[in-house]
């Protein structure tokens, strides 16, 4: 073997020595890695009563980027009600926590008798998410458990959700980050 490949060679074996392994669990939580929220992220599945939704009965973006986080989502599941949702506010993310609220929240409820429309946010104040480790991917989780999110090991985020007897998720496929 000449210098050069050998040189090649030991470049190699010193980035696969350097590099985690995809997957690889951190060992603690921190800001660094709950920037695993941060981006541009479109709708995949929605699963709702036990059942899976895919576009195009539904569709939607998320985004969380520089303190902001955008929110639309379209139910188009029923044919006699069809919802979409629309709103913005802020996160922070600290050192043990990602937390983050709504400021303005609208619900567009269209059924055969017309359209309603609804400004109520879910929650007052903010959201706040304490994170896990799990060999999934970094989950966030409320105190109460009634709503989480795994930022999963393909750049992907999960949404799940609690209602009624139903645990009940968004799925989204990065498209962005930053």
């Amino acid at each position: 073997m000449d210098l050069q490949h050998s040189i090649f060679a030991f470049s190699m074996l010193l980035t696969i020595v350097a590099t985690p392994a995809v997957g690889q669990a951190v060992t603690q939580p921190n800001s660094q890695n709950l920037r695993c929220m941060e981006g541009v992220y479109a709708v995949e599945e929605f699963k709702r009563d036990g059942e899976v939704f895919r576009p195009p009965q539904v569709s939607g973006r998320l985004m969380i980027l520089n303190g902001a986080v955008f929110w639309i989502f379209h139910d188009m599941t029923q044919q006699s009600k069809q919802t979409s949702y629309a709103a913005f506010g802020r996160y922070t993310i600290s050192e043990t926590a990602y937390a983050y609220r709504y400021d303005d929240y609208t619900v567009y409820t269209h059924t055969d008798t017309g359209t309603s429309v609804t400004r109520q946010p879910p929650w007052e104040g903010m959201r706040q998410f304490t994170p896990v480790l799990e060999p999934d991917g970094m989950r966030l989780r409320t105190a109460d458990a009634q709503q989480d999110f795994l930022c999963l090991l393909d750049g992907g985020l999960l949404y799940t959700f609690r209602q009624g007897d139903f645990r009940n998720y968004r799925k989204y496929r990065r498209i962005r980050s930053e």
